[in-house]
């Protein structure tokens, strides 16, 4: 029997195993964001995937729109960041799973 084909693993950058945006979806899930125009909240922690959101601040149900893309953010959160991008969180950890800016 012929050997299998070599699988190429290409590590991700992200650090936790996260749900990655297909890269073709990323500007739309934005423009979703974006029309839903959350009120963008201060932080004074590091947006990053991984980084734990203190409960302090607020966070919005991920909109359907985008729940319609990734199937696999239902039931999570996000926040919108003063100065720019949004925030992606897993509702068990608070913990961030992916950032958009």
């Amino acid at each position: 029997a012929p050997a299998p084909a070599p699988v190429e693993v290409v590590p991700s950058q992200e650090t936790t195993g996260s749900i990655v945006v297909p890269v073709e979806r990323v500007t739309e899930v934005r423009q979703v964001f974006v029309e839903a125009a959350p009120e963008p909240v201060a932080v004074d922690f590091e947006v990053a995937t991984g980084v734990v959101v203190p409960e302090t601040v607020v966070l919005q149900p991920v909109p359907a729109q985008v729940v319609e893309i990734v199937p696999e953010y239902e039931g999570y959160e996000y926040v919108a960041v003063d100065g720019g991008g949004y925030a992606i969180v897993e509702p068990s950890s608070s913990e961030i799973v992916y950032v958009i800016d």
